[in-house]
């Protein structure tokens, strides 16, 4: 990823959208880490603080880390969703 500012979500969709549709055919499962891992950095304004939620255990998650759940769809939307 270019290291251009992303500030909202949705900017983080417009980047990936150009080659999301051979990405989700191609690797599902590293496009929806990717995707969470940049939301995650823009929720916590930073990459560790972002790295530190994504790879602790969550209650909420049934005790996995948001990383174990990021390799597939619904596990990727759930983890939006707690984001």
């Amino acid at each position: 990823m270019p290291s251009a500012k992303l500030t909202s979500i949705g900017d983080v969709d417009r980047k990936l959208k150009p080659n999301r549709r051979r990405q989700i055919s191609q690797e599902p499962a590293m496009n929806y880490v990717e995707l969470i891992q940049l939301q995650a950095q823009l929720v916590f304004g930073n990459k560790t603080k972002a790295d530190t939620w994504l790879n602790q255990p969550k209650t909420v998650l049934g005790g996995s880390t948001p990383m174990q759940l990021a390799h597939t769809e619904a596990g990727y939307e759930r983890l939006q969703a707690e984001l």
